[in-house]
């Protein structure tokens, strides 16, 4: 698998930009058969936002899109967008404060279909969303 990265950075005043659009390219051989990668999204984004106040406050926001992605059953995982902020007060040089929140949209995969199939106490898994 090779990923391709690119990194743009923009910095104004009190505002930092990182913005990292990843492209993977993955390829399986499989006898007669179309070649797919399972769990690795070929669509992926991020991005963090950064603002700081003078030299004690720091907020931020970070957020994410990972694309549908192949199961080993050849079955297709739905997309989905992850969110973050955080924020940050500085007490002198040594000393920080920080409040992080993750997850904003609360995206579960098991808001969105069943983890297993049979009983609890004979579950036959499924394979989950890939990580960001």
């Amino acid at each position: 698998m090779k990923e391709i990265i690119s990194v743009v950075i923009a910095s104004f005043p009190f505002y930092h930009l990182f913005v990292r659009p990843p492209l993977y390219s993955c390829r399986k051989e499989i006898f007669d058969r179309k070649p797919i990668c399972t769990a690795n999204p070929k669509n992926r984004f991020a991005f963090t936002l950064v603002k700081e106040l003078e030299d004690k406050w720091r907020f931020g926001l970070e957020g994410s899109y990972t694309g549908k992605q192949y199961r080993d059953n050849e079955t297709r995982t739905p997309g989905y967008l992850f969110a973050a902020s955080m924020i940050q007060r500085n007490f002198g040089k040594y000393l920080s404060l920080v409040l992080n929140c993750e997850n904003l949209f609360d995206y579960r995969q098991s808001n969105q279909e069943a983890l297993f199939t049979g009983n609890i106490t004979d579950p036959v898994f499924k394979t989950f969303v890939g990580t960001n």
